[in-house]
């Protein structure tokens, strides 16, 4: 954790505090008004489902690719 909290770059949001216990972890940021990276990329996904032009697409798979590589890394089911 300490070491996310060194990390500085202009796409990256500052890690203001974080708690660790046994079968949890939270992190502290501060707040954005825009939302969150997560309910960005899924309110995408969403669009891109109800879209009629993007169904069969390689653009709504790529989606869904992304989807699954973010949820990897972060460590979502």
């Amino acid at each position: 954790m300490k070491e996310i909290g060194w990390l500085m770059h202009p796409n990256l949001v500052p890690l203001r505090a974080y708690f660790q216990a046994k079968e949890e972890k939270l992190l502290v940021y501060d707040y954005f008004p825009n939302g969150s990276l997560f309910s960005l990329i899924h309110e995408l996904v969403v669009v891109a489902r109800k879209s009629p032009f993007l169904k069969d697409s390689k653009i709504l798979s790529d989606w869904h690719n992304l989807q699954g590589i973010l949820h990897a890394v972060a460590g979502v089911e």
